[in-house]
């Protein structure tokens, strides 16, 4: 069919590559209005699964208040910056499940994060300053990338609670990870660390370490002396149950589990029954 008074209709021809693309363009246009009008309403703009390669359309969009983005299970590998240096009250950001290869850089206005997943990404490297501006941020879920290396920046992430590296590449677990001012839970499972931190353990508040299925040998005696770290994951390390007993602070540490044990704040580690993760 033809066009009327300037409008052209096009009807979908599914041998027709031309058509079917522009029928495409035409949806998904349509399915984002929708999704924009709804998220005007509610402050929640939910695109999973859309199969979206990418958000240009939205860069002049406007949802103001907006509170919770969610894009997981896409394949985006970049944002629009112009649309998100205008969400600033914007708290929840969800995208996993993506092709992002580095941690989104331009989300400087974005201070108001306090939930971030990136997870499942191809993510390799976090650009330097890239975090400094995630002042509320509380948890951050970096799992399931190609990380190597803890960036130094994650200091400046001084509200952070929950930190989820596992499944990467990291070869060092940095002292300064435990400088971090309010961390409490730090999961480092599935990585290539040799050797945990000797020290600084004492003014951390780091409760909860996973650090099951990595290479370590030993266990340094100021993390279980000196420290507030009570429920401990070593599953899958060249470490024996029977080692623990000799460490220095053990008796310290077994306190600590024991009363969170009795409390029932276990994070899903796999010490209920065995210590440690360890069987024996």
């Amino acid at each position: 069919m033809g066009s009327m008074c300037g409008i052209c209709t096009v009807k979908h021809d599914p041998s027709n590559p031309t058509t079917t693309a522009l029928t495409n363009i035409f949806e998904i246009k349509g399915e984002l209005h929708s999704k924009i009008e709804h998220a005007k309403k509610t402050k929640s703009f939910n695109i999973d699964k859309m199969n979206y390669s990418n958000l240009e359309i939205l860069e002049n969009k406007e949802i103001p208040n907006l509170v919770l983005f969610s894009a997981e299970n896409n394949r985006l590998y970049s944002l629009p910056t112009i649309f998100f240096s205008k969400q600033r009250k914007l708290k929840k950001l969800l995208l996993a499940n993506n092709n992002f290869g580095e941690f989104p850089a331009n989300l400087t206005n974005n201070s108001n994060i306090d939930k971030m997943d990136l997870s499942h990404n191809l993510i390799k490297s976090i650009p330097a300053q890239s975090l400094v501006n995630f002042v509320s941020l509380k948890e951050l879920n970096l799992s399931h990338n190609k990380l190597v290396a803890i960036s130094e920046d994650f200091i400046s992430l001084f509200n952070l609670e929950v930190l989820d590296l596992s499944f990467n590449h990291i070869q060092l677990f940095h002292s300064f990870i435990l400088q971090m001012n309010k961390l409490e839970y730090l999961n480092l499972k599935n990585n290539e660390i040799l050797v945990l931190p000797k020290t600084d353990y004492k003014f951390s508040k780091l409760t909860t370490l996973d650090v099951s299925n990595n290479g370590l040998t030993e266990v340094p005696p100021d993390l279980f002396k000196n420290s507030k770290i009570s429920a401990l994951n070593l599953k899958n390390n060249s470490i024996k149950r029977s080692d623990l007993y000799n460490i220095e602070g053990f008796l310290d540490f077994e306190e600590r589990r024991k009363g969170r044990k009795d409390q029932g704040f276990l994070m899903n580690l796999d010490i209920n029954f065995n210590l440690c993760g360890l069987d024996s």
